[in-house]
């Protein structure tokens, strides 16, 4: 029974990762950035040329459309789209656990 619990988790996970990507291309197609080159691979820098401005108007387009605030401290870490797609996670879970 354990094996089926794990498989019904799986889709909502994948679901919920696909659903951050999509705003997260969202966002940056909003800036300019083609939305096929943002995969959870890319690093922001490197690959998809965000500068420092480009950040701030991504985090602030994603705080718009997601219950999250992204501090400036939580940005040194972050690197790649999987990144930012792990602290919005982080973000979203801290919120939905301190719901009454």
């Amino acid at each position: 029974m354990t094996e089926p619990l794990a498989r019904q988790s799986e889709p909502s996970d994948a679901a919920s990762d696909e659903a951050l990507l999509a705003k997260i291309r969202a966002a940056l197609d909003d800036i300019g950035l083609d939305p096929h080159r943002v995969v959870p691979e890319a690093h922001l820098v490197d690959d998809l040329d965000l500068d420092s401005l480009d950040w701030v108007d991504l985090s602030q387009r994603l705080e718009d459309e997601l219950p999250v605030a992204i501090r400036d401290e939580s940005l040194a870490s972050v690197r790649t789209i999987a990144d930012v797609m792990a602290l919005l996670r982080d973000h979203l879970d801290a919120s939905s656990g301190q719901t009454p």
